[in-house]
C-alpha cells in the first residue's frame, strides 16, 4: 500500500478530531499535492504538523468531494476532498531534523537541501529512504 507524508501544520487538530485529511478542489487548474482523490483505501499516512510528525493514519475511505463547511480552511474553495482516516498517536514522535540529512536531502517530501516541501500531500516511494526509515521507526 502507499504510504503519504501530510504536512497539516495549524489543521492537524482538526482533522484529527475530524478524522479525515482534507485540501480543496482547486477551481481551475490541478494541483497535485491536493488530488487526494488518488489515495487508494487502506494508505498508511504520516501527520506533520510544526515539524513534528506525532501521529500516523490508515485511509479507510476514498475520496469524498464534499462542500468546504466544516473542514479546515477551505480558503474561499466551494468544495473540499475529504478522506476517512484513522488516526491514532505515533507511540514514539519525532522531529523532522531527527531525519537523518543523508536520508532527507532529495527525496520526498523533502528537497535537495533536506527541507520540506511546500506541499500538502506527498507520496512517498515504495523504496525511498525515508520510506525506510519512518519504517524501521514503527512498532512491529
Amino acid at each position: 500500500m502507499p504510504w503519504y507524508w501530510v504536512n497539516q501544520g495549524q489543521h492537524q487538530a482538526a482533522e484529527v478530531e475530524l478524522g479525515v485529511i482534507s485540501a480543496p478542489v482547486p477551481k481551475d487548474r490541478t494541483v497535485a499535492h491536493w488530488e487526494l482523490d488518488r489515495i487508494p483505501v487502506g494508505s498508511r499516512l504520516f501527520g506533520c504538523a510544526h515539524r513534528v510528525v506525532s501521529i500516523v493514519g490508515t485511509t479507510s475511505a476514498r475520496a469524498e468531494r464534499r462542500p468546504s463547511k466544516p473542514y479546515p480552511d477551505p480558503q474561499g474553495y466551494r468544495d473540499v476532498w475529504v478522506v476517512a482516516v484513522d488516526w491514532e498517536a505515533l507511540g514514539d514522535p519525532f522531529r523532522v531534523d531527527d531525519i537523518p540529512l543523508s536520508v532527507r536531502a532529495g527525496h520526498a517530501p523533502f528537497n535537495r537541501h533536506g527541507d520540506g516541501l511546500q506541499q500538502y500531500c506527498i507520496e512517498l516511494p515504495l523504496l525511498g529512504p525515508v520510506r525506510a526509515w519512518l519504517a524501521a521507526r514503527l512498532p512491529a
